[in-house]
This record gives structure tokens, C-alpha cells and sequence, in this order.
């Protein structure tokens, strides 16, 4: 039942860590627009 999961601390932090290792969604995709360049050592 829903109260008896609630009761359940160890497997909610099993959970919490499971998908912060992997998560379902990649939030941070990011792609190049523009050429990037780096300035010269000068060496």
C-alpha cells in the first residue's frame, strides 16, 4: 500500500541515487553554434 512504501526510507534512497547516477532525461544538452577558438599562448 501507499503508507507502508512511506515507511520505507532505505529503498527511497536506494531510488534517489539510482537515478541520480543515471538519470531518465539528459537535462543539459547543449550544442555548438558557433566556431569557438582559443586564444594564442603566445610561446
Amino acid at each position: 500500500s501507499l503508507e507502508r512504501l512511506d515507511s520505507l526510507v532505505y529503498l527511497d534512497c536506494v531510488i534517489k541515487e539510482v537515478l541520480r547516477l543515471s538519470p531518465p532525461v539528459d537535462g543539459a544538452a547543449r550544442t555548438l553554434t558557433a566556431d569557438d577558438s582559443l586564444p594564442e599562448s603566445g610561446e
